[in-house]
């Protein structure tokens, strides 16, 4: 779960290039997906469906990375749970 707030001009279109990037991260991973939810103002439900854990785990830690560094470049802020 990602919880994101951004109080700059960038706002939702930094959200979402945060989340994009974290989806991203599945791609140069065969038979990994990652998809991101809108589960209400400011929480996103992140998915990862993997054949192993090693994968899944790989894959969230690159997701986790991508979109921090991502919101850290602007105004805001982003907490991260795993659920």
């Amino acid at each position: 779960m990602f919880e994101i707030k951004v109080w700059g001009p960038e706002g939702v279109n930094a959200i979402s290039s945060a989340l994009q990037a974290a989806e991203d991260c599945a791609k140069s991973e065969e038979e990994v997906t990652l998809t991101c939810h809108y589960d209400g103002a400011p929480n996103y439900r992140v998915d990862i469906k993997a054949p192993d854990y090693p994968s899944a785990e790989s894959v969230w830690e690159a997701a986790q990375e991508a979109a921090s560094k991502r919101i850290g470049s602007v105004e805001g802020s982003i907490s991260i749970e795993r659920l």
